[in-house]
């Protein structure tokens, strides 16, 4: 480190050749992290850092390069001029079917069906009918970037109120509390709440006064 002067600013050279600062991390590393972050688990990249270049880097660094440098792979074009009060959102996921065409001459033959995952998230302005969505056949980590920035399309802003609602699927829930938990709230919605207290219902209360109690639940 240099300083200009008795009381001047500080210089650090080696710094500012490498493009490092204090308690950071360089381009160069942040690609390394979010290559392998986007492809294995978190902890699982942070182990291949450690046998590949040597360099011991905490776990949730990498998931914390991984998702911003995520975020910023698409950006969805704005509806909203101007930022919203409250914003509710959902997000849900589904099975659907997708055919993979035969390799011979003839893609009709041999043709394959399986299933995969589509991911649908949306979010609107409490004060607009149109809502913006966004939908990936990806992992739960890409529908968060994608809830994210469907959000930000639709009036987010730091002063924003978020409004979840949804089937309270675990991944769900995650990925709102990764974009929205510090300024919202999430709500199971009715019918699933519902759903949830009738298999619960047989283990609670003795047989033949299940829909007395769910019904007083649901109340």
């Amino acid at each position: 480190m240099l300083r200009l002067g008795r009381r001047g600013a500080q210089l650090r050279p080696f710094c500012l050749s490498t493009g490092v600062r204090n308690r950071g991390y360089s381009q160069q590393l942040q690609r390394v992290m979010v290559d392998f972050g986007a492809e294995h688990s978190f902890a699982k990249a942070a182990e291949r850092i450690q046998e590949h270049y040597g360099i011991e880097v905490p776990v949730e660094a990498i998931r914390q390069h991984t998702l911003h440098h995520g975020r910023r792979i698409s950006q969805i074009p704005a509806e909203n001029a101007c930022a919203a009060q409250i914003l509710i959102v959902q997000m849900d996921g589904t099975m659907i079917p997708v055919v993979q065409p035969g390799k011979g001459s003839d893609a009709r033959k041999d043709k394959q069906l399986f299933w995969r995952e589509a991911r649908l998230c949306l979010a609107r302005s409490q004060d607009k009918a149109q809502a913006v969505y966004g939908s990936t056949l990806g992992t739960a980590e890409t529908a968060g970037w994608v809830w994210r920035e469907v959000a930000l399309a639709a009036g987010l802003s730091q002063q924003t109120q978020v409004h979840g609602l949804g089937d309270g699927a675990p991944w769900i829930v995650d990925k709102f509390r990764d974009n929205f938990g510090q300024q919202g709230s999430y709500l199971l919605d009715f019918y699933h709440v519902s759903e949830y207290l009738a298999q619960a219902a047989p283990q609670v209360v003795a047989k033949g006064k299940e829909r007395p109690w769910l019904r007083r639940q649901q109340t």
